[in-house]
């Protein structure tokens, strides 16, 4: 998932690697509830970490991400994952609430859910390797990120069913966990599950039966356009924007869909993105937002775009005032840019203290630039 880096774009576009940028006001969010948010960063395996420089005290929680599921059972398939969860939970001595998860699946290893969740028999065998992955390495929980029952990765028609029995599974095992462990009652294992944005990806599964096995759910409210689309557009816009012709999809109309499901909204997590999305080739009307492209499409972090764009001159950063998202254009060339900065962020967060929904989590924490969308985030829930 993500794993895309800049190099594709810096091909395209020459850029200016200056160390200072311009500056944002960020709004000022005056008398909003107060609230025990979450701040739920997803933290790879892939790359170098600094763990000296992970600002523990911010989180909430730490998914790590990603474990595969191999012959039924979860499996480590990088071997750096036992150092870096003992490193992860080691941050505990910095910020001792903080809970740690593991988090199984992702895009590239979501195939071998469909089998591990297909029988009584193989259902437990993929719930006991849970267990003592987590008694293991000392974890809160763990994260199923199944993109997605029933559609793809070697998918099954009653996958929707079985998610479901998957679920129950794991909850009881979960469970029985806590009392052969006596983990105290105020502080059960987390099961949680990173979801889709869309409806048509929220009735893969029977919301209504899951959720109350589920301790809150990771939406994923990033990602309405990328390389797949025909257009260029907002990825993670809070509102849907008065430019787009089609979907018009926005991270406010998908928790509103959960909450019309009847998801508690505490259980509502909003996703934020660390990271962009760029397409080159662009058609130049209305500076590139929701525009047809001729040339290339990739991701790249959103401490490349700090770094290499918002310091260059030949790009100029515009904002939706509709999607409360910015965007960035270069008509030289022809280059569309879609991100999350402080502004949105902060946009976000009053968001979530106005509908009193769970909180907020991000993909990914490496790709925040000197912690500054982290930083807006603990400023807007302040």
């Amino acid at each position: 998932m993500l794993k895309h880096c800049i190099k594709a774009l810096l091909i395209i576009v020459p850029v200016l690697l200056i160390q200072s940028c311009r500056k944002y006001e960020i709004p000022d969010i005056p008398d909003l509830p107060e609230g025990d948010f979450k701040v739920i960063a997803y933290v790879p395996g892939w790359g170098n970490i600094d763990f000296s420089a992970i600002q523990a005290e911010k989180l909430t929680h730490i998914n790590y991400a990603f474990v595969n599921v191999k012959d039924g059972k979860v499996y480590s398939e990088m071997e750096q994952d036992s150092v870096i969860l003992r490193e992860l939970v080691g941050l505990k001595s910095v910020n001792s609430d903080l809970k740690v998860l593991i988090s199984v699946g992702g895009a590239t290893w979501s195939g071998g859910f469909s089998d591990a969740a297909l029988t009584d028999s193989s259902r437990n065998v993929f719930s006991e390797s849970i267990t003592e992955f987590i008694l293991k390495y000392q974890l809160d929980g763990v994260d199923l990120d199944w993109e997605f029952p029933g559609y793809g990765n070697g998918s099954r028609p009653e996958d929707k069913e079985n998610f479901t029995f998957l679920l129950q599974n794991l909850r009881s095992h979960l469970n029985n966990l806590e009392v052969t462990e006596m983990r105290p009652i105020d502080d059960p294992y987390l099961l949680t599950i990173a979801a889709g944005s869309s409806e048509w990806l929220v009735n893969l599964m029977e919301l209504n039966k899951v959720i109350g096995l589920l301790d809150f759910i990771n939406v994923m409210t990033y990602d309405f356009k990328g390389s797949w689309s025909s257009i260029t557009g907002h990825h993670t816009n809070l509102y849907p924007s008065n430019h787009d012709p089609g979907s018009r999809f926005s991270a406010s109309e998908s928790v509103q869909m959960y909450l019309s499901y009847g998801v508690p909204p505490e259980k509502i997590m909003m996703g934020a993105a660390f990271y962009g999305r760029w397409w080159s080739g662009v058609t130049k009307q209305n500076n590139g937002l929701y525009q047809s492209y001729s040339g290339g499409a990739g991701a790249l972090t959103y401490a490349g775009i700090y770094v290499g764009y918002l310091s260059d001159p030949d790009f100029k950063r515009y904002w939706d005032d509709k999607a409360l998202a910015p965007y960035l254009w270069s008509n030289k060339y022809g280059v569309f840019i879609t991100y999350d900065d402080a502004e949105s962020i902060r946009y976000k967060t009053e968001y979530i203290r106005r509908k009193g929904i769970g909180g907020i989590m991000f993909w990914e924490y490496t790709q925040d630039y000197n912690g500054s969308l982290l930083n807006a985030i603990t400023q807007g829930f302040e």
